[in-house]
């Protein structure tokens, strides 16, 4: 039975390849010499001279067919046998590579870089040998790309208009390394600068999964330079995107060692960070710095409620941090613990107790229980008023308020008369419903007896009076006002 052809090239078709590419090689640069003669002659037909300054050495039209027949046709040779041999179009050490010109294919081109220099693939535009990677800041880099003369800009450029796309991915495994890295050492630049104009583009996305890796790393020295810039105008699309799976890791960090500021992001949603312990940590090194500052014309900030109550939860904290429950309400945590020490911000707070001010006045009666309720005997309690004074001789009220309705104590006289057996006499806040000491003692009937004192008033300004002592003790009392506190 016939066994199938393989894939496997024989050193003749090799040799074969290797003359195709030598020879599509030199094409190219025919093909490139003729397009320069063709733009030449486009500009001598559209000048009102005669004289074009078309160089005579360059190939005419009938010799231009012919190469181009002969540039398809090895061009297709070379493609072929690419196919045949069904590997990628590599170049090794001593290959060259074409420079100048469009070139296309349809399989990847590859290039793999085993040795030990710093950088495996540099495009600059400076002189041969010009380049001294010493002095840049691009060591171990696969792939970099250095800008110093004014005829361009960027070192490395990467554009999509993909849904989802994005212009530059860099990604890294190793310890310490970077996926995607950018030096600006000029005023003004950008280290790293991505635009994303595509619905859910990333301008800029890196992943970093080795220890201490970094996704994107962009280093600006210069004046008002910036170290990583990102822009998306597309909805739900995102200027810099990065992403880490480990709980230590972080997935974008900014700093800013010479005064300036760390991170800076404009746009719908800022910064969007999601984090498995934190989501954003930002800190100030200076003395005078500040770990975020926040504006905004609609509010600072918003604090987006989590549940319940914190001090309710089985759930450990830290001091200093702030949560929002379901409630409404706002908590600050004094103290760390499980749930740990809350504020409630938004409960006003205690109103502080100011120390009382005795106020003198000049005294007057404001109570004679021969006017209107007769003796007080033992066991029983009755409530004064002590804001209005009244007349010595009928009991009349002759002023309203004299003692002040934020009064809460009074200074006074206290008078018995009449006295029955022994007994005495106790005063307490109008609310009170017993007494602790007495304010005035008798020892036997007729007594006529006064005493200077002090007492708490309730919140309507008022006292109570306790007679006790033998069982039948009883005795009418006068109460005169001589000052009170407030």
């Amino acid at each position: 039975m016939d066994q199938p052809d393989t894939a496997i090239a024989s050193a003749d078709d090799t040799s074969e390849i290797e003359e195709l590419r030598r020879e599509v090689g030199e094409l190219r640069q025919l093909v490139a010499s003729m397009a320069t003669r063709e733009r030449a002659v486009a500009v001598a037909e559209s000048a009102p001279t005669e004289d074009a300054g078309v160089d005579a050495s360059l190939p005419d039209p009938a010799s231009r067919r012919h190469v181009f027949k002969l540039a398809a046709g090895a061009a297709a040779a070379g493609a072929v046998a690419a196919v045949g041999t069904g590997s990628t179009a590599a170049a090794a050490d001593s290959d060259s590579v074409d420079v100048g010109g469009l070139h296309s294919g349809t399989i990847s081109t590859e290039i793999a870089h085993t040795g030990d220099d710093k950088v495996g693939f540099l495009v600059h535009n400076l002189a041969p040998g010009e380049v001294r990677f010493e002095s840049f800041a691009f060591y171990n880099a696969l792939v970099a790309g250095y800008a110093l003369a004014s005829a361009h800009q960027h070192g490395v450029y990467g554009y999509t208009d993909q849904t989802g796309g994005a212009g530059v991915i860099g990604r890294s495994d190793h310890a310490g390394s970077s996926g995607l890295r950018g030096v600006n050492d000029q005023a003004g630049g950008t280290a790293v600068s991505g635009t994303a104009s595509g619905q859910s583009g990333v301008s800029i996305r890196g992943v970093a999964t080795g220890t201490f890796g970094g996704a994107v790393s962009g280093i600006a020295s210069g004046d008002a330079a910036t170290g990583v810039y990102g822009q998306a105008d597309g909805v739900n699309g995102r200027g810099i995107n990065g992403f880490t799976s480990e709980v230590t890791a972080v997935a974008m960090r900014a700093n800013h060692d010479g005064g300036g500021t760390g991170l800076e992001a404009l746009g719908g949603t800022a910064v969007l960070a999601t984090g498995e312990e934190i989501g954003v940590v930002g800190s100030g090194s200076g003395s005078t710095s500040l770990g975020a500052e926040l504006s905004g014309e609609r509010a600072a900030l918003r604090v987006v409620a989590s549940g319940p109550a914190p001090a309710g939860t089985a759930i450990a904290h830290e001091a200093g941090e702030i949560y929002a429950d379901t409630d409404g309400d706002l908590w600050f945590c004094t103290k760390g613990g499980t749930p740990g020490t809350w504020v409630n911000l938004l409960e006003p707070p205690p109103i502080p107790r100011l120390p009382s001010v005795l106020y003198p006045v000049a005294p007057f009666r404001t109570y004679d229980s021969r006017f209107e309720d007769g003796p007080l005997g033992v066991g029983a309690g009755r409530v004064v008023s002590v804001k209005d004074a009244i007349d010595l001789g009928t009991g009349a009220v002759t002023a309203s308020d004299v003692v002040p309705p934020d009064a809460t104590a009074v200074t006074f006289n206290l008078t018995i008369v009449g006295t029955v057996s022994a007994g005495f006499v106790a005063t307490a806040p109008g609310d009170a419903s017993t007494f602790a000491t007495s304010s005035i003692n008798w020892a036997g009937p007729g007594v006529v007896l006064a005493n200077g004192t002090m007492v708490q008033l309730d919140g309507s300004r008022q006292m109570k009076v306790f007679v006790d002592g033998a069982p039948d003790a009883q005795t009418d009392f006068i109460v005169d006002i001589t000052g009170y506190l407030a």
